[in-house]
């Protein structure tokens, strides 16, 4: 009996070392193969390309049923060439949306130097008499700064009510004037479409802008689609804003489909399509209806919270109309300085703001000419771009900041601009705005995982019907590569389209 029960153990313990064997072998196995999959997968992403690849790519991307009726426009060059590395279709205008910003920022950065400040002035006229009183007019002297407010509109404000208040400001007999004779009158330019202007990113440049000429607006809707949404409030409060609301409920993963109509100078605004039911306190962003006078009156609170009488409020263009403004005569009061017009640039470029790229724009005509309007600024940009060697013809600018339809440029003449800036002493300011693949700013979720994610730099360009990359990457020999890739008219959707041009600049990284 014992040796049967001993052989029954010695049986026992043979399968169960077999089956250990087996199970260690099948793991063998699976890590053979997971590790050898993870080796083709690197081998994979670190193949060398060659331009004809990338053509390739090209061309099997518009042999696809949705770009049928889609341009392409692509050019690569390495900035010590004067040969590019390829090239398709390069020479054609194309719209590049936000890609646009490119050209803007680098004519900014080399015309008005990377370290320029924009300032803005408390001045007064008239005499201050010995009982506090202002007998004369205070004014808020623009100095076209896009950022004024942007971080914090009450501090900024509560400086400014201290600094008239340790004048020995008591009371104003005059007007507080929101000056913003810098800038042209004309806030945004002619061809951005009505289903923009009334919104955060379609606000205009503004001489005196506060606060990124935005408010905000809240929303609370119940749970069930097709009915109206209940407008709350906005913050802050505009004077005189009058708001059709005709916002109603959509399904509850919708999102933000609420859109703002109104002109520049209007505070009648209507709103229009959707936002998820049952969403409480549901915010949407509107753009300022006068930039100027908003910032007066938020000053005059300030002035009377301070114990400072501040009877009348208006701005140069409302007082131009009535032929009662003057800048003659004035005393500096204040002065506030923006941060240097890298920093901004870096904003303009990694969080795509159109504001910003519009300021900068006028303020490159006012620099050069002393007119701060739109299409001084386009002119000067051009004399720029002609005097760095690079052919204008086919270029368009409508605006700084892409969103205009109506702009166009080959992709030729915006890589060639990417590779005539690396010869100019700001470049590194460039460089450094534009968002990283796979980390920063627009491009944090493009090419992750490729030899192209914290490698290349772009700015990318989205509106409905255009996608856009261009920047810099460095092949693996190290050859830092300008670039620019634009397709305008396709189907479908656009984050897709993002996707495939991903391994198109993919591609230019494996370069050798």
């Amino acid at each position: 009996m014992e040796k049967k029960l001993e052989l029954t153990r010695f049986v026992t313990q043979i399968t169960n070392l077999f089956f250990m064997i087996r199970l260690f072998i099948y793991l063998f196995i699976v890590l053979l193969i997971s590790c050898d999959e993870s080796v083709q997968a690197q081998e994979n992403n670190d193949n060398e390309a060659s331009a004809e690849d990338i053509l390739k790519e090209i061309r099997k991307l518009l042999s696809e049923e949705k770009l049928k009726n889609a341009s392409l426009g692509f050019y690569a060059i390495p900035v010590l060439s004067d040969k590019p590395l390829a090239e398709y279709n390069s020479e054609q205008s194309l719209s590049p949306a936000s890609t646009l910003k490119i050209v803007t920022t680098s004519a900014a950065l080399a015309v008005l130097g990377q370290d320029f400040v924009f300032e803005t002035k408390l001045e007064y006229d008239g005499k201050i008499t010995s009982e506090g009183t202002l007998e004369g007019n205070l004014y808020i002297k623009g100095g076209g700064d896009p950022t004024l407010g942007a971080n914090n509109l009450n501090a900024l404000m509560d400086n400014w009510a201290k600094a008239i208040k340790d004048k020995g400001i008591k009371k104003i007999n005059g007007i507080l004037v929101g000056d913003a004779s810098i800038f042209e009158d004309h806030l945004t330019p002619d061809t951005w479409t009505w289903a923009d202007m009334g919104n955060y990113y379609g606000a205009g440049a503004c001489g005196l802008s506060i606060a990124e000429n935005a408010y905000k607006i809240f929303f609370s809707a119940e749970n069930k689609v097709g009915i109206n949404a209940k407008f709350l409030r906005t913050e802050p409060q505009i004077n005189n804003l009058e708001i059709v609301n005709e916002v109603q409920t959509g399904t509850s993963d919708s999102g933000d489909n609420a859109y703002i109509y109104g002109a520049p100078y209007s505070f009648l605004r209507y709103i229009r399509g959707t936002i998820p039911a049952g969403a409480n306190n549901f915010e949407i962003k509107g753009s300022l209806p006068d930039p100027a006078l908003f910032c007066a009156e938020y000053l005059q609170k300030k002035l009377i919270a301070n114990g400072i009488s501040c009877k009348e409020v208006s701005t140069d263009r409302l007082l131009k109309i009535k032929n009662k403004f003057s800048d003659d005569k004035r005393t500096v009061l204040h002065q506030t300085f923006s941060e240097a017009l890298k920093e901004i640039v870096k904003t303009i470029n990694l969080e795509s703001m159109n504001l910003y790229a519009e300021h900068c724009l006028k303020m490159i005509a006012y620099k050069k000419t002393k007119e701060g309007s739109n299409a001084k600024g386009i002119e000067e940009i051009s004399n720029f771009l002609k005097s760095k060697k690079i052919d204008t013809n086919g270029l368009l600018m409508y605006d700084g900041c892409g969103l205009s339809r109506f702009n166009a440029l080959t992709t030729k003449q915006l890589a060639l601009i990417l590779k005539t800036m690396q010869n100019e002493n700001e470049f590194q300011s460039l460089f450094y705005s534009l968002p990283i693949a796979g980390k920063t700013g627009t491009m944090k979720n493009r090419c992750k995982g490729t030899v192209a994610e914290g490698n290349l730099r772009a700015k990318s360009g989205s509106v409905s019907g255009i996608r856009s990359f261009a920047g810099y990457v460095n092949s693996r020999s190290g050859k830092r590569i300008a670039f620019a890739i634009m397709v305008n008219n396709f189907s479908g959707s656009g984050s897709e389209l993002a996707k495939k041009l991903e391994k198109i600049m993919v591609l230019l990284a494996q370069q050798e």
